[in-house]
């Protein structure tokens, strides 16, 4: 939407955007399509939903490039963001780094999250653009929520529309967690084709993902500490600004040490388990390949 350098970005990839010019057209391309959408569907209330918004507009004028556009379509903007504790934080979206092939552990991946986790000085900036009636920011903490669920939370608070969970438990996450076997190995995949300079397969993320879901690794109570007091002036002042001072991010029950590394024997039977997957998936892949020649050349007698 924006003219913001996201080179690199997960986004560009699934997109093939690869110069800035390919991003330049995609953004006018998807601009004209929202102005069509607009115009056609006359609609009283738009809810916009990007969570890059918050990780790319960065600056000011950024900011304000993206309320000019607004401005020309809405004469009320609200401003909804919902903030999670750091370490929980760290936490889920670490599953996310190896699936997009990162090659940090868990330690090193947190202590690189400072600019993510800078939740003031981000919200800050949106407040000083829009104005501070226009910014509503809940904490994500399932017990905060209603029904414990940040979808209906968001419809129920924001909206003023409730549904019960029975009209949504049809609905799959795209993006779940990867359990702490799973990281292991994916992490050792990942770092092996960093290695070699070679982009990695899609078919590990998928069969990963798939194989071995559930709840990854926790920081150390020490980690988690020396996170939380990293961010401790952050903390502070989006409390007493948004949060009208009271305390937020209650402090997790966090392990005395790592989770032990998964066993060679474990790691070797999921590698070979892996490998069987993977000539399968190549073959099922061939022949689709050949199957798609041949319907190709009958199309074409």
């Amino acid at each position: 939407m924006l003219p913001v350098d996201r080179a690199g970005a997960g986004f560009d990839k699934v997109l093939n955007l690869k110069t800035t010019a390919d991003r330049e057209r995609y953004r006018q391309s998807f601009l004209e399509s929202f102005e069509a959408e607009m115009k056609s569907a006359a609609p009283d209330r738009v809810v916009i939903s990007d969570e890059a918004l918050y990780l790319f507009l960065s600056t000011e004028a950024l900011v304000g490039t993206l309320k000019a556009f607004l401005s020309r379509h809405f004469d009320r903007v609200r401003i909804v963001a919902y903030v999670r504790a750091p370490t929980s934080f760290v936490e889920s979206s670490y599953s996310t780094h190896l699936k997009m092939g990162g090659t940090k552990d868990l330690a090193d991946f947190a202590a690189h999250q400072r600019q993510a986790l800078s939740y003031w000085t981000k919200l800050s900036l949106w407040r000083d653009v829009f104005g501070a009636d226009a910014i509503t920011v809940r904490e994500f903490s399932r017990p905060l929520l209603h029904r414990e669920d940040v979808v209906l939370d968001f419809l129920h608070a924001i909206l003023g529309i409730d549904i019960a969970p029975s009209d949504t438990s049809g609905g799959k996450s795209a993006n779940t967690s990867i359990a702490p076997l799973g990281q292991h190995l994916l992490l050792a995949v990942n770092r092996r084709y960093a290695e070699a300079g070679e982009a990695r397969p899609g078919f590990y993320r998928r069969f990963v993902s798939r194989k071995f879901k559930g709840s990854g690794q926790r920081l150390t109570a020490d980690e988690a500490a020396r996170l939380t007091a990293s961010l401790r002036d952050e903390i502070d002042r989006l409390s007493a600004d948004f949060f009208g001072g009271r305390t937020i991010f209650e402090a997790p029950v966090a392990p005395a040490v790592r989770s032990e590394t998964p066993a060679a024997s474990e790691l070797v039977a999921a590698a070979i388990e892996m490998s069987a997957a993977a000539l399968k998936d190549g073959k099922k892949r061939k022949g689709s390949r050949r199957g798609q020649a041949g319907r190709l050349r009958q199309f074409g007698s």
